[in-house]
This record gives structure tokens, C-alpha cells and sequence, in this order.
């Protein structure tokens, strides 16, 4: 997951009038005699010894008629110290934004190796701004702001914004990476019937096949864990007309959680507008489509044929949820978490058939 890119940016930086003060005094020229060869005023030449002038282009081509000194010198001496004020700048404001960095999942960010492990706190706004794409402090502020109109559902997203939008973000780039096909609807839906027969399998087996029929489908797959206080199970985003992402985070790590978060997701993906980003957490928000998403996973997962015909049984024990998950080809710890969750089952009784995911097993 590694994005930091190595640059070198110097402390220091020479001024092109301290350098054509240099070469006046070695060669014992006088100032008013170089300034009416330039065919400039004392004053003028005075002022850009003294730096309260730039070296443009103009003067460059002067420079170089009258010194023999390349143009392209005194351009690059003038953009390199413009370069080097606007970066000493930035660093005078990046002293106030102490508070506005301890915001972001620090320790999480540098694990994944988002920023780099320091505590030099010029350097981690440069990498948190980097990882954002931002230009400035001010910027991500501001551009967040009006981001947040995006997400659809969840008032605990908006709430932890920087912690959680970090999380979208590592997604967001993750998914990048991945190369799919153009986005074709028919196929996804006959993708998603092959991935729902692989929620018997471990993760290491089922993962590579399922990521590899959501890329034939123009659905880039990730798993990203989640950093502290978020508490987000999964993300929907339309990363360009024709490329889709789902991102998971294995939020409570059961086998019923995060089969559900995913065909929850994809139900966005088949259902929902392509201007959206759908946040699928423990807040209910905009509840018509959230409950067409849920009604959708709940049925491709499990059949409301076959349910009702294991309901009608009225028995939950542990051997009557193995023998019918058994029957139907589906993890029981997915029909567990199904009972549960209509209150038909104590969520104290049969977690042990829930089957508990490790980020690792994803990688």
C-alpha cells in the first residue's frame, strides 16, 4: 500500500541578484556600468541585487548578451528561490496546523505506509497532503467540506471526517491500481451468482476468485482494515463512467458480516446513481435505498424460498443450521447471522459457526 514518493527539497536556496553580485565583484565590474550596458537603470539593477526584484525571461537574455552568464542559469536560480520563499512559507503555516494533523489516524497511516515514520511534523502534512492530492491545508478543508454532501447516508462519517476519508481515500487508491474490464451490468449480475457458491471457502482460496470475477465485471475489490474510530463495513464508489469500486473493511471480522457488506454493496453498484458514494456503517440514512441494498444481499445470499422453507422447520439448533446451510451450499455461520438478525435467534446462541476473517488472509 505504499505511496510515499522520496523527493529532495533543499533548506536553502541563492538568490540570482546575490549571485550577479558575486560575478560583479570578481570580474571588478561596476554597477552603473552593467546596468547601461543592459540598458536598465541603476536603481532597477540595485533592486535585483538586493533581491526586491525577480530575474524574468527579459532580464535573463540581458544578463546572458551582457555577462555571457546562460539565460537559463538566471531562470533557474529565480524559480528555484521563488520555490524555496513559497516552501518556507508553507512551513510557517504548517506550525499552526499541529491540532488539524493529530486529527488523522497517524499511527495507522504510517503502518500502511501512507506517511513516513516521523514525528517531523513538516514532513507529515507534506505526506498527508500528498496522499490526498490536496495542494494545501486550507484546500482539504474546504474541499471535504463540500465532499461531504456526497455521502449519502452517515452523520458518524461526517462526524470523524479525516479519520474516515482517510480510510475512502487508501481505498480509493488501492482500487486505482487495479486493472478491470469496462463495466458490463448483465455480467456482474452472473459474477455475483458464481461468488455467492464461495462463502464456503476460506478466504485464501475464495478472495483471488471473487476479486477476479468483480474485475471482469469493471468492479475493482478491496479490503482495507480500518484505522481507529472509524467504523465503516464498506464503501461504494464509481471511480470513472465505466470502473466501479467496493471496498470492505472486515469490521466485526465474521463471515456473515462481511459476505452481507458485499452484496450490499453491489447492489448500489446495480441499483444506485453513479454520482454517488454510498458508506454502508451502524447509521440508517437515507433509508429507501439502504433497504433496497439490504433486501438485495439478504436474497442472493440466502433465498427466501429456501428460508422460509428452513423456517418452517422452527428448529435452530446447531445441528438442524448445519445440516440445512449443508443442504444449500452456504457458510451456516451466514444463516446464524441472518436469525439474528430478524431476532429469531439470540445473538448469544451459535457464533462459534461464524467463521472469524484475518486481514492477512486478504494480502
Amino acid at each position: 500500500m505504499n505511496t510515499i514518493q522520496n523527493t529532495y527539497n533543499p533548506d536553502y536556496a541563492i538568490h540570482p541578484g546575490a549571485y550577479l553580485e558575486e560575478i560583479l565583484e570578481s570580474r571588478e565590474l561596476k554597477q552603473r556600468e552593467i546596468a547601461d550596458r543592459m540598458g536598465v537603470t541603476e536603481t532597477y539593477l540595485s533592486k535585483l541585487i538586493h533581491g526586491e526584484k525577480p530575474v524574468g525571461p527579459d532580464t535573463a537574455l540581458k544578463l546572458e548578451r551582457v555577462l555571457g552568464v546562460s539565460s537559463q542559469i538566471w531562470t533557474n536560480l529565480n524559480s528555484n528561490y521563488r520555490l524555496f520563499e513559497a516552501r518556507e512559507k508553507e512551513k510557517e503555516t504548517f506550525l499552526k496546523r499541529k491540532q488539524w494533523v493529530n486529527e488523522f489516524p497517524l499511527l495507522w497511516m504510517k503502518k500502511f505506509g501512507f506517511i513516513p515514520d516521523t514525528k517531523d511534523n513538516e514532513k507529515i502534512i507534506e505526506s498527508i497532503l500528498e496522499f490526498f492530492g490536496i495542494s494545501s491545508a486550507e484546500t482539504w478543508d474546504s474541499y471535504y467540506e463540500k465532499q461531504a454532501a456526497l455521502y449519502r447516508k452517515s452523520e458518524s462519517f461526517i462526524i470523524n471526517l479525516k479519520a474516515n476519508a482517510t480510510w475512502l481515500r487508501a481505498s480509493e487508491l488501492k482500487a486505482q491500481a487495479i486493472e478491470t474490464a469496462s463495466f458490463d451490468e448483465e455480467v456482474f449480475k452472473a459474477n455475483l451468482a458464481k461468488i455467492q457458491k464461495l462463502t464456503v471457502d476460506e478466504p485464501t482460496d475464495f478472495f483471488p476468485k471473487m476479486k477476479k470475477l468483480c474485475q471482469e465485471s469493471g468492479v475493482a475489490l478491496v479490503i482495507i482494515p480500518e484505522p481507529p474510530n472509524v467504523h465503516v463495513y464498506g464503501a461504494t464508489k464509481w471511480l470513472s463512467q465505466n470502473k466501479a469500486m467496493i471496498s470492505l473493511s472486515l469490521r466485526r471480522k465474521s463471515d456473515d458480516q462481511f459476505w452481507f457488506s458485499f452484496f450490499h454493496e453491489a447492489a448500489h453498484i446495480l441499483f444506485h446513481s453513479k454520482k454517488e458514494i454510498f458508506i454502508d456503517d451502524d447509521y440508517t440514512g437515507n433509508k429507501k435505498k439502504e433497504d433496497e441494498a439490504d433486501m438485495f444481499a439478504r436474497d442472493i445470499i440466502l433465498s427466501q424460498k429456501e428460508y422460509s422453507s428452513f423456517l418452517r422447520n422452527g428448529l435452530f439448533y446447531k445441528d438442524d443450521i448445519l445440516a440445512f446451510s449443508g443442504k444449500i451450499n452456504i457458510a451456516p455461520g451466514i444463516l446464524v447471522g441472518r436469525l439474528q438478525h430478524e431476532k429469531l435467534l439470540d445473538i448469544k446462541f451459535h457464533n462459534a459457526l461464524k467463521r472469524r476473517y484475518d486481514f492477512n488472509s486478504f494480502v
